[in-house]
């Protein structure tokens, strides 16, 4: 529940931000326009200066939502909860907790958590996906701390592709 509201709080204060850069783009065009035809521009020139201090203040307070949420994926001792399915109101769904457990980089670059997923009887997930052959690998240092591993299960996963498949 706290992880919607703070992505809630996060979206409007995102939004929020955007309309302050309009704010911001429109106030400095009408003091350029006004400054050149020599007219009084100064109240211009304030709401620019302020709408632009509006975009910093919502993008810092955005940033700091957006860590905080990762942090609470820390804090919740590495946990996720699963289904079997994408709908819990069909009968037969088993919840199950995974363990997460996170290599040098946090996110990527486009915010996504980065994990290595445990099951609950100890097997990697990512290790699991690559021996059959639902994946390939691709290492991105410095988060590299399996790629031998990796490497093994995607080999072995070919070799038995190979012998699965004559030509």
């Amino acid at each position: 529940m706290l992880d919607l509201v703070v992505s809630l709080v996060s979206t409007l204060v995102g939004a929020l931000a955007l309309l302050s850069l309009l704010v911001f783009a429109v106030s400095s065009v009408v003091f350029l326009i006004r400054a050149s035809e020599h007219k009084r521009a100064g109240s211009w020139a304030l709401a620019a200066a302020l709408s632009l201090l509006a975009v910093f203040v919502c993008g810092a307070i955005s940033r700091s939502l957006d860590d905080r949420s990762v942090a609470s994926i820390e804090d919740h001792s590495g946990t996720a909860r699963t289904t079997n399915s994408a709908s819990d109101s069909k009968p037969g769904n088993v919840h199950k907790r995974v363990r997460l457990v996170l290599d040098v980089q946090k996110v990527d670059p486009y915010g996504r958590l980065l994990a290595y997923v445990y099951l609950p009887d100890g097997q990697m997930f990512n290790e699991v996906l690559l021996k059959e052959g639902y994946v390939q690998v691709a290492t991105f240092p410095p988060d590299v701390r399996y790629v031998g591993r990796f490497k093994a299960a995607q080999r072995e996963a070919r070799e038995a592709r190979a012998v699965r498949t004559p030509c």
